[in-house]
Protein backbone atom coordinates (compact mmCIF):
# COMPACT_ATOMS: atom_id res chain seq x y z
CA UNK A 1 0.00 0.00 0.00
CA UNK A 2 1.24 3.69 -0.70
CA UNK A 3 1.94 5.54 2.02
CA UNK A 4 0.58 9.35 1.39
CA UNK A 5 2.62 11.62 3.87
CA UNK A 6 -0.52 13.82 5.29
CA UNK A 7 1.60 17.16 4.83
CA UNK A 8 1.67 16.33 1.19
CA UNK A 9 -2.19 15.36 1.37
CA UNK A 10 -2.52 18.84 2.84
CA UNK A 11 -0.58 20.69 0.48
CA UNK A 12 -2.30 19.16 -2.58
CA UNK A 13 -6.09 19.82 -0.82
CA UNK A 14 -4.90 23.59 -1.10
CA UNK A 15 -3.57 23.86 -4.56
CA UNK A 16 -7.09 22.34 -5.52
CA UNK A 17 -9.22 25.07 -3.70
CA UNK A 18 -6.64 28.30 -3.39
CA UNK A 19 -8.40 29.16 -6.21
CA UNK A 20 -11.79 29.55 -4.46
CA UNK A 21 -13.19 32.39 -3.21
CA UNK A 22 -10.97 34.84 -0.63
CA UNK A 23 -13.61 33.55 1.57
CA UNK A 24 -13.24 29.69 1.35
CA UNK A 25 -9.58 30.30 0.94
CA UNK A 26 -9.70 31.89 4.03
CA UNK A 27 -11.23 29.24 6.09
CA UNK A 28 -9.23 26.37 5.06
CA UNK A 29 -6.14 28.38 5.64
CA UNK A 30 -7.45 28.83 9.47
CA UNK A 31 -8.47 25.07 10.03
CA UNK A 32 -4.96 23.24 8.92
CA UNK A 33 -3.04 26.66 10.41
CA UNK A 34 -2.73 29.23 13.33
CA UNK A 35 -1.93 32.99 12.52
CA UNK A 36 -3.87 33.11 9.43
CA UNK A 37 -4.61 37.07 9.34
CA UNK A 38 -7.86 37.77 8.97
CA UNK A 39 -9.70 38.07 4.99
CA UNK A 40 -9.54 41.83 3.67
CA UNK A 41 -12.60 43.53 3.34
CA UNK A 42 -11.54 44.73 -0.06
CA UNK A 43 -9.97 40.98 -1.41
CA UNK A 44 -9.55 42.53 -5.03
CA UNK A 45 -6.56 44.70 -3.61
CA UNK A 46 -5.09 41.12 -2.48
CA UNK A 47 -3.18 38.43 -4.97
CA UNK A 48 -5.20 35.80 -6.29
CA UNK A 49 -3.82 32.91 -8.38
CA UNK A 50 -5.75 32.45 -11.47
CA UNK A 51 -5.48 30.04 -13.95
CA UNK A 52 -7.81 31.13 -16.40
CA UNK A 53 -4.99 34.83 -17.38
CA UNK A 54 -4.46 34.86 -21.10
CA UNK A 55 -0.94 34.50 -21.55
CA UNK A 56 0.29 36.37 -18.33
CA UNK A 57 1.99 34.52 -15.11
CA UNK A 58 -0.86 33.27 -13.56
CA UNK A 59 -0.35 35.25 -10.20
CA UNK A 60 -1.14 39.00 -10.43
CA UNK A 61 -2.24 41.28 -8.33
CA UNK A 62 -5.48 43.08 -8.97
CA UNK A 63 -5.23 46.76 -7.34
CA UNK A 64 -7.16 49.32 -8.52
CA UNK A 65 -4.64 51.41 -9.45
CA UNK A 66 -3.27 49.20 -11.83
CA UNK A 67 -5.92 47.23 -13.00
CA UNK A 68 -8.98 49.82 -13.80
CA UNK A 69 -11.44 47.39 -15.56
CA UNK A 70 -12.89 44.03 -14.03
CA UNK A 71 -15.11 41.89 -16.20
CA UNK A 72 -18.24 41.86 -13.63
CA UNK A 73 -18.89 37.81 -13.41
CA UNK A 74 -14.80 37.47 -13.08
CA UNK A 75 -15.02 40.50 -10.36
CA UNK A 76 -17.66 38.52 -9.12
CA UNK A 77 -15.93 35.51 -9.42
CA UNK A 78 -18.95 33.50 -10.76
CA UNK A 79 -16.55 31.49 -12.95
CA UNK A 80 -19.37 29.37 -13.70
CA UNK A 81 -21.33 31.68 -15.13
CA UNK A 82 -19.04 31.23 -18.41
CA UNK A 83 -16.64 28.06 -18.07
CA UNK A 84 -17.87 24.18 -17.38
CA UNK A 85 -17.67 22.90 -13.89
CA UNK A 86 -14.57 20.72 -13.72
CA UNK A 87 -13.25 21.04 -17.48
CA UNK A 88 -10.37 23.38 -16.96
CA UNK A 89 -11.54 26.68 -17.95
CA UNK A 90 -13.58 25.03 -20.92
CA UNK A 91 -16.36 27.95 -22.23
CA UNK A 92 -20.04 26.57 -21.67
CA UNK A 93 -20.12 27.55 -25.55
CA UNK A 94 -18.30 28.87 -28.42
CA UNK A 95 -17.94 32.31 -29.00
CA UNK A 96 -19.90 34.84 -29.62
CA UNK A 97 -22.53 32.93 -28.59
CA UNK A 98 -21.21 33.05 -24.98
CA UNK A 99 -20.84 36.80 -24.76
CA UNK A 100 -24.48 37.11 -26.49
CA UNK A 101 -25.60 35.99 -23.50
CA UNK A 102 -24.98 39.71 -21.69
CA UNK A 103 -24.27 41.80 -24.65
CA UNK A 104 -26.18 42.53 -27.85
CA UNK A 105 -25.80 40.62 -31.14
CA UNK A 106 -23.58 43.11 -33.31
CA UNK A 107 -25.71 40.96 -36.79
CA UNK A 108 -28.75 42.82 -35.32
CA UNK A 109 -27.44 46.24 -35.36
CA UNK A 110 -25.00 46.63 -38.05
CA UNK A 111 -25.05 45.74 -41.82
CA UNK A 112 -21.44 45.41 -42.33
CA UNK A 113 -19.48 43.47 -39.33
CA UNK A 114 -15.37 44.53 -38.28
CA UNK A 115 -13.50 41.04 -38.89
CA UNK A 116 -12.76 39.83 -35.94
CA UNK A 117 -16.74 40.21 -34.99
CA UNK A 118 -17.83 38.62 -38.07
CA UNK A 119 -15.53 35.44 -37.28
CA UNK A 120 -16.83 35.52 -33.78
CA UNK A 121 -13.35 36.41 -32.25
CA UNK A 122 -14.31 38.79 -29.42
CA UNK A 123 -11.36 38.24 -27.41
CA UNK A 124 -8.67 38.99 -30.22
CA UNK A 125 -10.03 42.84 -29.00
CA UNK A 126 -11.03 42.21 -25.59
CA UNK A 127 -9.74 40.89 -22.65
CA UNK A 128 -12.74 37.94 -20.80
CA UNK A 129 -11.50 39.03 -17.74
CA UNK A 130 -9.38 42.21 -16.82
CA UNK A 131 -7.60 45.47 -18.90
CA UNK A 132 -5.82 48.50 -17.65
CA UNK A 133 -7.88 49.83 -20.94
CA UNK A 134 -11.36 50.98 -21.31
CA UNK A 135 -13.68 48.46 -22.77
CA UNK A 136 -11.30 45.99 -21.59
CA UNK A 137 -9.31 45.89 -24.44
CA UNK A 138 -6.16 44.50 -25.15
CA UNK A 139 -4.18 47.26 -26.56
CA UNK A 140 -4.73 50.91 -26.44
CA UNK A 141 -5.46 53.67 -29.58
CA UNK A 142 -4.14 52.38 -33.07
CA UNK A 143 -2.03 49.62 -31.28
CA UNK A 144 -4.46 47.10 -31.35
CA UNK A 145 -5.71 48.03 -34.76
CA UNK A 146 -1.92 47.58 -36.29
CA UNK A 147 -2.33 44.18 -35.24
CA UNK A 148 -4.14 43.44 -38.07
CA UNK A 149 -3.98 46.26 -40.27
CA UNK A 150 -0.44 47.35 -41.90
CA UNK A 151 0.36 50.60 -40.56
CA UNK A 152 2.46 51.24 -43.88
CA UNK A 153 -1.38 51.46 -45.51
CA UNK A 154 -3.24 53.26 -42.79
CA UNK A 155 -0.86 56.34 -43.10
CA UNK A 156 0.50 55.71 -46.53
CA UNK A 157 -1.17 58.87 -48.35
CA UNK A 158 -0.38 62.50 -47.73
CA UNK A 159 -4.03 63.63 -46.08
CA UNK A 160 -4.15 61.00 -43.11
CA UNK A 161 0.00 60.89 -42.69
CA UNK A 162 -1.09 63.90 -40.08
CA UNK A 163 -3.56 61.91 -37.68
CA UNK A 164 -0.48 61.19 -35.39
CA UNK A 165 -2.31 59.33 -32.17
CA UNK A 166 -5.83 59.86 -33.36
CA UNK A 167 -7.25 56.74 -32.30
CA UNK A 168 -8.59 55.03 -35.09
CA UNK A 169 -12.11 54.72 -33.31
CA UNK A 170 -12.88 58.20 -33.80
CA UNK A 171 -13.38 57.52 -37.26
CA UNK A 172 -14.36 53.82 -37.76
CA UNK A 173 -16.50 51.87 -35.61
CA UNK A 174 -14.36 49.14 -34.21
CA UNK A 175 -18.03 46.72 -34.52
CA UNK A 176 -20.04 47.46 -37.87
CA UNK A 177 -21.28 50.27 -39.48
CA UNK A 178 -23.75 50.92 -42.30
CA UNK A 179 -20.86 50.94 -45.18
CA UNK A 180 -17.87 48.57 -45.97
CA UNK A 181 -15.00 51.19 -44.22
CA UNK A 182 -17.43 51.12 -40.98
CA UNK A 183 -17.19 54.90 -41.41
CA UNK A 184 -18.89 56.53 -38.29
CA UNK A 185 -21.49 59.07 -39.75
CA UNK A 186 -20.39 62.92 -40.53
CA UNK A 187 -16.97 61.57 -39.26
CA UNK A 188 -14.92 62.69 -42.14
CA UNK A 189 -16.44 66.51 -40.78
CA UNK A 190 -14.03 66.53 -37.99
CA UNK A 191 -11.42 67.14 -39.93
CA UNK A 192 -12.98 68.09 -43.37
CA UNK A 193 -15.44 70.93 -44.32
CA UNK A 194 -19.24 70.82 -43.88
CA UNK A 195 -20.19 71.24 -47.28
CA UNK A 196 -24.24 71.03 -46.01
CA UNK A 197 -23.48 73.82 -43.54
CA UNK A 198 -24.43 76.75 -45.38
CA UNK A 199 -25.48 75.24 -48.45
CA UNK A 200 -29.24 74.24 -50.28
CA UNK A 201 -28.42 71.14 -51.92
CA UNK A 202 -26.32 67.98 -51.12
CA UNK A 203 -24.99 65.19 -53.32
CA UNK A 204 -26.73 62.42 -52.47
CA UNK A 205 -23.31 60.66 -50.62
CA UNK A 206 -22.40 63.61 -48.55
CA UNK A 207 -26.23 64.40 -47.67
CA UNK A 208 -26.57 60.22 -46.38
CA UNK A 209 -22.81 60.23 -44.87
CA UNK A 210 -21.18 57.55 -47.72
CA UNK A 211 -18.13 59.80 -48.15
CA UNK A 212 -16.56 56.54 -49.23
CA UNK A 213 -18.44 56.05 -52.25
CA UNK A 214 -16.40 58.31 -53.97
CA UNK A 215 -13.36 58.53 -51.63
CA UNK A 216 -10.67 56.32 -50.13
CA UNK A 217 -9.57 56.50 -47.19
CA UNK A 218 -6.44 55.53 -46.34
CA UNK A 219 -4.74 53.84 -49.28
CA UNK A 220 -5.50 55.73 -52.43
CA UNK A 221 -2.88 57.25 -54.13
CA UNK A 222 -5.49 59.14 -56.87
CA UNK A 223 -5.61 62.71 -56.66
CA UNK A 224 -8.13 63.75 -53.40
CA UNK A 225 -8.28 59.98 -53.25
CA UNK A 226 -10.56 59.21 -55.24
CA UNK A 227 -12.37 55.80 -55.69
CA UNK A 228 -12.15 56.04 -59.57
CA UNK A 229 -10.75 59.23 -61.77
CA UNK A 230 -12.71 61.50 -64.60
CA UNK A 231 -15.86 60.86 -65.37
CA UNK A 232 -16.08 56.96 -64.47
CA UNK A 233 -16.46 58.16 -61.11
CA UNK A 234 -19.71 59.99 -62.08
CA UNK A 235 -21.02 57.30 -64.32
CA UNK A 236 -21.32 54.25 -61.35
CA UNK A 237 -24.14 56.00 -60.15
CA UNK A 238 -25.72 58.45 -62.98
CA UNK A 239 -26.86 57.02 -66.29
CA UNK A 240 -24.61 57.94 -69.38
CA UNK A 241 -27.16 57.60 -71.83
CA UNK A 242 -30.03 60.12 -69.62
CA UNK A 243 -27.00 62.78 -69.28
CA UNK A 244 -25.36 62.93 -72.66
CA UNK A 245 -29.32 62.39 -74.47
CA UNK A 246 -30.82 66.11 -72.80
CA UNK A 247 -30.25 69.45 -74.45
CA UNK A 248 -27.42 70.29 -72.15
CA UNK A 249 -25.16 67.73 -72.45
CA UNK A 250 -24.66 66.71 -76.23
CA UNK A 251 -21.80 68.91 -76.43
CA UNK A 252 -20.01 68.61 -73.39
CA UNK A 253 -18.91 64.63 -73.92
CA UNK A 254 -15.30 65.84 -73.94
CA UNK A 255 -15.75 67.69 -70.20
CA UNK A 256 -15.86 66.76 -66.75
CA UNK A 257 -19.05 66.71 -64.83
CA UNK A 258 -17.35 68.98 -61.94
CA UNK A 259 -16.69 71.82 -64.10
CA UNK A 260 -20.14 72.08 -64.00
CA UNK A 261 -21.66 70.49 -61.19
CA UNK A 262 -19.93 70.71 -57.18
CA UNK A 263 -19.29 67.19 -56.43
CA UNK A 264 -20.36 67.85 -52.43
CA UNK A 265 -23.17 70.81 -52.25
CA UNK A 266 -24.49 73.49 -53.76
CA UNK A 267 -26.84 76.81 -53.40
CA UNK A 268 -27.74 76.07 -57.17
CA UNK A 269 -30.36 73.95 -58.23
CA UNK A 270 -28.83 70.34 -59.83
CA UNK A 271 -25.57 71.25 -57.69
CA UNK A 272 -24.64 73.71 -60.37
CA UNK A 273 -21.34 75.45 -59.76
CA UNK A 274 -23.04 79.03 -60.84
CA UNK A 275 -26.28 79.52 -62.40
CA UNK A 276 -26.94 78.69 -65.77
CA UNK A 277 -29.25 81.31 -67.14
CA UNK A 278 -30.13 79.42 -70.51
CA UNK A 279 -32.50 77.11 -68.43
Amino acid sequence: MIKIDKNYFVFLLLCMLVACSPEINHNIKSFFFDGVPPIQADYRATTIIDSLSLNQDSTFVIEKAIVKLIHPPYEERACFECHERGAMGKPKMTLPELCYQCHQKQEDKYQFLHGPVASGNCTQCHSPHKSKIEKLLLKDGQNLCFECHQQKDVLGNSIHAKIEEKKCTECHNPHGGDNPLLLRKNTCFKCHEDFEKDTKFSHGPVASGNCNSCHESHNSTSKNLLVQSDNGLCLNCHTQSDIYNTSYHKNEKKNTCISCHNPHASNQKYLLVKLNTNQ
